[in-house]
């Protein structure tokens, strides 16, 4: 005898049903989409229109190119040099091995214990354990294209400083070997150092090489040959600063460039 009353109980929820079939049915179509090199996983499928970069990725950053398991902090870069900067669940030592690791089983080959290559990319692994945690790393991803005829040899980058005063610097790298020329400095007043920061316009980055140990307007320093790479891969990603004790993360800066 319950049967009719059932029957009319299930017409009742029907359009209900159907309603929520279809609200969701539209959540999960608008769900975005994490590509392979967002999670850190390998190349895209199979061939079709090439998929937008990862969310904090250049615009222009190949879709063939995997990114290790970390949370982008940040990049920069275009034109075949890009850098990343990746936070990684690790130590310092074991997210760098892990890096090295994660291209070579994607074919590159290892150059040096921080440079791999695959004839068409070089990257460069640099770790910065900012807070010597055993637990988590900053991790900067140097990403280079090998054009055809290219060869190795001395780097020349430039940049004009501005901010509390004006003036210019020049950077050559070779090999591990960075020297530099501070010019034309005015309105600055007394300069108490100069550095390499890595950071973008707008932004103060920590010091990844100080330029002597008191200001010099020239010199040369070693550096090792990973960040040598990491900066000439991708100068843009980097910056001159010249302190005085008023302005100590620099008074005038300068975002490098090739010369």
């Amino acid at each position: 005898m319950d049967r009719p009353h059932s029957r009319i109980i299930d017409r009742t929820r029907r359009p209900w049903m159907m309603l929520l079939a279809a609200t969701l049915a539209v959540a999960i179509a608008t769900v975005p989409v994490v590509t392979a090199s967002a999670r850190g996983g390998g190349p895209a499928g199979p061939a079709g229109p090439a998929a937008p970069a990862a969310p904090g990725l250049p615009p222009d950053w190949p879709a063939d190119l995997a990114v290790p398991p970390g949370q982008i902090q940040g990049s920069t870069g275009a034109n075949g040099s890009w850098t990343i900067e990746l936070l990684v669940n690790a130590g310092a030592a074991e997210a760098h091995k892990s890096a090295v690791d994660f291209y070579v089983a994607r074919g590159f080959k290892a150059e040096t214990d921080s440079i791999v290559s695959n004839g068409t990319r070089r990257i460069t692994i640099v770790v910065e354990n900012r807070d010597h945690s055993p637990n988590q790393t900053f991790l900067l991803v140097a990403v280079t294209t090998i054009r055809p005829g290219a060869v190795g040899g001395r780097v020349a980058l430039g940049t004009r400083l501005a901010g509390h005063g004006r003036g210019s610097a020049n950077v050559t790298i070779t090999g591990a070997r960075l020297c530099w020329t501070i010019r034309n400095l005015h309105g600055v007043g007394h300069a108490r150092a100069a550095t390499i920061r890595r950071g973008e316009a707008g932004h103060t980055g920590p010091v990844i090489v100080r330029l002597g140990r008191r200001y010099k307007a020239s010199g040369c320093t070693a550096v090792t040959a990973g960040l040598a790479q990491a900066i000439a891969a991708g100068p843009r990603g980097f910056y001159v600063a010249v302190a005085t004790a008023a302005h100590p993360n620099g008074a005038v800066r300068g975002q490098l460039r090739p010369a």
